[in-house]
Order: C-alpha cells, then sequence, then structure tokens
C-alpha cells in the first residue's frame, strides 16, 4: 500500500463519502501572457522544462468560464473540425461559439461539485523590480488589471462562482516566490532568470541549477529557515497577505496551502491563532533544515493540536487576537490529478481506483490538481484535454458513488 493510502487510513473517518477538489495557483502570475512565455520560450526553452512552466498563465474570464460548466455538471464535449462541442453544456448564448467552443443546450446536475481555488495575494512587480534593483510586489487584483484591464479577467467569475457554491476561494500565501534566492540569481547574472525578469516571466528554472537549491525553481516561497535573514519580514508579508484576503475575497480564508508544500510550525500557529483551522497537504509537512535540504513531519487526516510558537503576538495585526492554543484539521491530497502533465496517462482510472479504497474507508477522496491543467491563454487544446478528464472524473464519481457529496475544504472549518 502506498503512502498517501496508508495516512488516509489512520484518519477521521465520515459516514458520508466526502470529495474535495483542491486546486493551487488561483491568481498567480507565474508566467505573464502568452506572448512573453512564448518570447522566452523561443529563446531559451530549457528554462521552461516542465508543462506546468510552459502552459500556466493567469486565468481568464473563459477560463473560468469553461471551468465551471463543467464543475456545474453542464458537460465537455469533443472536437468537431474547427471548434468545441459542448456536450450538455451552456456558457452564453446558445449557438454562439465562444474561445473556439461551441455552445449548446443542456441541464446541469442538481448539486455542482466544489473547487476548492487557492489562491495568492500578490505578485512580482516586474517592471519596478527591474527599475529598482530590489524585490517589489503588486497586489493580485492590480495583477489582472494589468493584464486584462478593468475586465480583470478571470477575477469576476471567480467572486460569482465563489457565490454560486462552485468555487471554495481559500489562502495560498502572498507571493508565490522564495523572493530572496530569486533576486540572489538576478544579482548574480543568471541568464535564465533575469531574462524571465525583462519578459515578466518568473517561473522559469535558473541556468544554474545551485541557484534555487533543491527545488529547480524559486517557487518554494516559504522554503525559509528562521535563522535565515529576512524571516520575520516573511512572516509579516504573510499575515499581511491573509489580512487583505477577506477584502479581495469577499469572506475570511479558512484554509491554507502552503507553497509548494513548504511550511514550518511558526508559520502554522501564526495562521492558526489568526484564523485559519483547516491545512491543506500531503501526507508529510516539508520545513527548511537550514543546510539547503528539508526535514519532513508526517500528517493524518484529523483534527490536531497546533504546536505553540512564541512571538506571534507582536506581528502585524495580530495584538487582541487570541493566542490561545488552537485545533486545526488536516485534510490530506490522497489523488493526483494533474491532466495536463502527460496526456497518455489515465489520471481518471487512477483517482477512480483510488476512491474506492478510499470511500471504503469512510475516508474523503482529495483531489490534488493545480490550474495549470485548465487554462487555455497558451493552447486552447491544451485546456480542453484538462477540461475534458475533468468532466469524466466527476461524472465517474458521480456513477460510481451517487450518494458521494463534492465539498470546499471550508467544510472542515469549525465556525
Amino acid at each position: 500500500m502506498d503512502l498517501g493510502l496508508l495516512h488516509s487510513f489512520v484518519g477521521k473517518r465520515f459516514k458520508q463519502p466526502l470529495v474535495l477538489i483542491q486546486s493551487d495557483d488561483w491568481g498567480l502570475n507565474r508566467n505573464g501572457t502568452a506572448a512573453a512565455l512564448q518570447a522566452l520560450a523561443g529563446r531559451y526553452p530549457e528554462a521552461l522544462k516542465t508543462p506546468m512552466q510552459r502552459y500556466d498563465v493567469l486565468e481568464s474570464e473563459e477560463d473560468v468560464g469553461l471551468l465551471r460548466q463543467v464543475l456545474e455538471g453542464k458537460g465537455f464535449g469533443e472536437r468537431h473540425g474547427g471548434g468545441w462541442a459542448i456536450e450538455n453544456g451552456v456558457l452564453g448564448r446558445e449557438g454562439n461559439q465562444v474561445g473556439g467552443f461551441m455552445i449548446g443546450k443542456g441541464k446541469p446536475e442538481d448539486t455542482a461539485a466544489v473547487m476548492t481555488c487557492n489562491a495568492v495575494m500578490a505578485n512580482v512587480d516586474f517592471e519596478k523590480t527591474l527599475h529598482v534593483g530590489k524585490f517589489v510586489q503588486e497586489g493580485v487584483v492590480e495583477t489582472y488589471r494589468r493584464i486584462y484591464g478593468e475586465g480583470l479577467g478571470g477575477y469576476e467569475g471567480l467572486k460569482a462562482g465563489q457565490e454560486a457554491g462552485v468555487f471554495d476561494m481559500q489562502f495560498h500565501g502572498g507571493v508565490h516566490l522564495q523572493y530572496r534566492r530569486w533576486m540572489e540569481a538576478v544579482a548574480q547574472g543568471d541568464l535564465y532568470v533575469n531574462e524571465g525578469l525583462r519578459q515578466g516571466v518568473m517561473g522559469v528554472s535558473p541556468e544554474k541549477k545551485e541557484a534555487s537549491g533543491k527545488r529547480g525553481n524559486f517557487m518554494a516561497a516559504l522554503d525559509w529557515h528562521p535563522e535565515e535573514a529576512g524571516y520575520t519580514e516573511l512572516l509579516e508579508r504573510l499575515l499581511q497577505a491573509y489580512w487583505e484576503f477577506e477584502g479581495v475575497w469577499g469572506k475570511r480564508a479558512k484554509s491554507f496551502i502552503a507553497p509548494a508544500y513548504i511550511w514550518d510550525e511558526a508559520m502554522e500557529s501564526m495562521l492558526a491563532v489568526a484564523g485559519i483551522d483547516v491545512i491543506q497537504g500531503l501526507p508529510f509537512q516539508l520545513f527548511s533544515d537550514g543546510k539547503g535540504g528539508f526535514k519532513r513531519k508526517y500528517r493524518r487526516m484529523a483534527y490536531s493540536q497546533v504546536t505553540a510558537v512564541g512571538g506571534n503576538g507582536n506581528l502585524h495585526g495580530m495584538s487582541g487576537v487570541d493566542l490561545a492554543k488552537p485545533k486545526v484539521f488536516y485534510t490530506l491530497r490522497n489523488c493526483y490529478f494533474e491532466p495536463g502533465e502527460n496526456y497518455n496517462r489515465d489520471y481518471v482510472g487512477e483517482c477512480l481506483k483510488r476512491a474506492k479504497t478510499l470511500i471504503s474507508w469512510g475516508v474523503p477522496v482529495v483531489i490534488n490538481t493545480h490550474r495549470f491543467n485548465y487554462m487555455g491563454g497558451v493552447s486552447e487544446d491544451h485546456r480542453a484535454h484538462g477540461l475534458k478528464e475533468l468532466n469524466r472524473l466527476i461524472k465517474g464519481i458521480r456513477k460510481h458513488w451517487p450518494q458521494a457529496k463534492f465539498v470546499g475544504t471550508e467544510y472542515f472549518s469549525k465556525s
């Protein structure tokens, strides 16, 4: 038996079959515009090694709208000629074609599937960072506005989907970047990182592997040892991002997933006393060992007392907050669903097989997926593949376990 299933087995059981779809990176400006990404890929293809690096761009209104159609059970169809026939789906007015997708008729499921969309609250301000020579960030709404104009891309669609109960917006941190190491690579003249900065693309692999440590990129924003310079500033930025979440998404976040699954006990304690009571992650938590590597702490899907870490009351916004040792619920991701990584792999079959075991144990099925699978800014075919596979997965779950309930991560919150 694999580790993911083993750690699920020892966790909390539920009578009702529960299914969570947890998706990371919403609001993240990893790669700027499709044109900037393609320009960088054309010049330095080795800087963009993974499908996530090659296809992930900030979500558009169309990306979010098509994803919502699938979650609401209105379906997704096969390609026919120059367009896409939506199977039992409605997007806008019937008969219209939107971004290569043909609009059709349809009857939605009575209850939509829910996707937890974990959102970052800040991105790199590339122009100012390049101009002043030090890291400068911008708020996520400003990023939507800069790339998509006053229409704000997918932002309004995510908010509307949240109001409709289709999207459960939750907290993915501030900026999704280990900015100290990234700026060090810039200062050291790393070819790929500097070209990425000029093009507005931060999700590159460095020319020199040692620049980013063992990760191979700079996306692990909280990979920071307490004895490293700037650690307290990092905590301040993380907490400030948490307070800003409510203003952006209209509710206080109750759940947190760390970028690249790396965070430490001080960060968890700080966020828990501020209001986070559900932690998303893998069967193990990674945190920096101060030597360029990681330590790991194994978790189980259950409520657990947070380790108290002193000093949090002195951080911004924490005065007057109850610093009593809180409990959080750990949701462990136990189904891997990244159809954009390998078009030939049967992710749907793998997830359904795991779901059979998990549901028989009374353990929630927690699906791990990322935004890039459903983005069409670089390739509509890439988006179509991800949506089609997601549609297959949801239909498969409903067929085999009609009693299963799709829930957002906030379902496990105490409040």
